[in-house]
């Protein structure tokens, strides 16, 4: 799966009529989709559907560590949400749209422990198929993300 190469440009958009990030374009894509933190690693696929994560209330991670998880990838296109996607695992580390923006690859992981790689449709969120990203040979979608 390629990375969509990015090209920068200005200007401001806000995403669906939910309660969704509002994305600012300003030279660079921004993680912080959310002035109240409650998303991220927002993203634009070829065809103008736009995905974040959203982020859950803190959890215990150890005795001196909380956490956010952001477990569920939201996609919005035309101002309706289209797929609300429970990843594997409770962290979303890294995720894209395929070149032609039928499918989404996730890297998620636990709080402690090796991450797993998910595909998805991208039209209706379904997993396609998840693999552990350690330990053996993977699919030729999930090789950028190999032992991660």
């Amino acid at each position: 799966m390629s990375r969509i190469p990015f090209t920068p440009f200005s200007f401001q958009f806000s995403l669906c009529r939910c309660n969704a990030p509002t994305l600012h374009f300003l030279g660079h894509f921004s993680n912080r989709a959310s002035s109240k933190g409650n998303s991220s690693l927002a993203r634009v696929g070829p065809d103008g559907t736009v995905g974040w994560t959203v982020h859950g209330p803190e959890v215990s991670v150890n005795s001196a560590d909380k956490m956010r998880p952001n477990g569920t990838l939201v996609l919005c296109r035309q101002g309706k949400v289209i797929a609300q996607i429970k990843s594997g695992k409770v962290y979303i580390e890294k995720w894209d749209f395929s070149a032609d923006g039928g499918q989404l690859l996730l890297v998620t992981r636990g709080s402690h422990g090796p991450a797993d790689i998910e595909l998805h449709d991208a039209a209706t969120g379904k997993l396609i198929e998840s693999v552990k990203a350690t330990g053996g040979p993977v699919p030729e979608w999930a090789k950028p993300y190999e032992n991660e």
